[in-house]
């Protein structure tokens, strides 16, 4: 889950903004979810981790703290919530914030936001 979500979502956008393929004024949206409600975290120093974020390695090194944390089945000690979608969905809402204020997206006049959708919609 963290793979595709986190990872994919960061190496593609990378993709799209060193190779200049989205447009001044253009738009990024990722996919959000409800399950990305900081209160699954059972931790305030994760909770402020998610708050408060510097970098996109910042939010990397903390993926992989989690994905560690679960590989080693010790979530619970380790104060994540026990659910990786809600983790990764955190991680993608909170890189929308990181991107947001990057200096290429303001001075593109680029805008970044996640889109929450309340179950399938056909288009």
């Amino acid at each position: 889950m963290l793979e595709v979500n986190v990872f994919g979502t960061i190496k593609f956008t990378k993709t799209m903004l060193k190779n200049d393929m989205i447009n001044k004024i253009g738009k990024i949206i990722l996919l959000g979810s409800l399950m990305s409600n900081m209160n699954y975290l059972n931790s305030s120093f994760l909770k402020s981790k998610f708050k408060n974020p510097k970098t996109v390695q910042e939010l990397l090194d903390l993926t992989n703290n989690c994905k560690i944390s679960f590989k080693n089945k010790t979530t619970d000690k380790d104060e994540w919530c026990i659910n990786s979608y809600s983790v990764s969905k955190m991680v993608v809402n909170t890189y929308v914030r990181v991107l947001s204020i990057r200096n290429d997206i303001e001075i593109n006049d680029i805008t970044v936001y996640t889109e929450i959708l309340d179950g399938l919609k056909q288009i």
